[in-house]
């Protein structure tokens, strides 16, 4: 996946981000959670302090 701002807007649509997807900053940070989580949930081992 290419680390573009539509594609990250994308990806956050797709994810289910509800924020301003024009404050990147908030969206990137969303975004990093969300992937965390939805690594942990399909079995990879996240560290607990990241998934806060």
């Amino acid at each position: 996946m290419e680390a573009s701002l539509s594609e990250r807007k994308e990806l956050a649509d797709k994810l289910g981000y509800a924020g301003d997807k024009g404050d990147s900053a908030a969206m990137n940070i969303w975004l990093h959670k969300a992937l965390l989580k939805k690594l942990a949930e399909n079995g990879v081992t996240i560290p607990a302090d990241l998934l806060a």
